[in-house]
């Protein structure tokens, strides 16, 4: 007896396919009548699609994955509410497009006001890292008053008050 003539193997093959004309009434049931416990379990059935899709982006920078995982989530909600089974493409190939693009407008949206190109991101993120991390920046740079190194511009050596250092202005792109 070969190994796919096997009684294990035949009940797996069983298995999979129960489950694939399952998913696929599932998928007519929510399609065609809006029925909750259809979409309850596709819910289910494709949470782990989502969270992987969540965990390509997740870079470890700003967004913690939880938040992408939920994005992806909706994603998949949204991929739920509008797939048509009579269009014959299987549900996974029109729902990760739509977290995919669930994720990144998410980031276009919520992550930089202004696009700047990708090498001054880039640049931004690695300064807010190194600012996060040294422990000279929070304000042991300043020289100290017994400090032989003062500068002319410390308040107490200059008549004149220090300069306030001023924000650039926000400039935000015009809403839809």
């Amino acid at each position: 007896m070969s190994r796919d003539e096997s009684p294990r193997s035949r009940a797996a093959l069983a298995d999979a396919t129960d489950h694939r004309e399952r998913e696929a009434a599932d998928l007519r049931a929510y399609a065609h009548h809006r029925e909750p416990r259809a979409r309850e379990r596709l819910i289910r059935s494709y949470l782990p699609l989502a969270n992987s899709i969540a965990r390509r982006f997740d870079r470890g920078q700003r967004v913690p994955l939880e938040d992408l995982q939920q994005i992806a989530a909706i994603g998949l909600l949204k991929a739920l509410d509008r797939y048509d089974p009579a269009h014959g493409a299987a549900f996974s190939t029109f729902a990760v497009p739509t977290m995919e693009g669930e994720i990144l407008r998410y980031f276009r949206d919520f992550t930089w006001t202004v696009r700047p190109p990708r090498e001054l991101q880039e640049r931004a993120i690695r300064i807010e890292r190194e600012r996060n991390s040294s422990p000279m920046i929070s304000g042991a740079t300043r020289p100290h008053a017994s400090s032989p190194h003062r500068s002319a511009a410390h308040p107490k050596n200059s008549s004149t008050p220090p300069k306030r250092p001023t924000r650039a202005p926000v400039i935000r792109s015009p809403g839809p």
